[in-house]
């Protein structure tokens, strides 16, 4: 539509597209932010940065990396946690 409307006037074609490029981007960050957060148990801000990140450094196969990653370091951290606390109770018990 937007090369069709491109042809009869270039500020309609243009406009067109433009609209187009917006609505389908908006849609994709909703509906993306969606399905990856019913998978993912990371914090929104922490999913959106693995995502920058795993696009940035990997490219589109990075949409898949960088929340594997992310939740691996979590669950690292957690369990790093965990341990660094029953240490701490060990040592605190005579």
């Amino acid at each position: 539509m937007a090369a069709a409307m491109l042809l009869i006037s270039r500020w309609a074609g243009v406009l067109a597209n433009n609209r187009g490029a917006i609505v389908v981007r908006s849609a994709d960050n909703v509906i993306r932010q969606l399905v990856v957060m019913g998978r993912v148990k990371l914090h929104p801000l922490i999913l959106l940065f693995s995502l920058i990140g795993g696009v940035k450094q990997f490219g589109f196969i990075g949409l898949f990396i960088g929340p594997v990653v992310m939740s691996l370091i979590v669950a690292l951290a957690s369990m790093l946690q965990e341990e660094v606390a029953e240490a701490k109770r060990e040592t605190a018990t005579p």
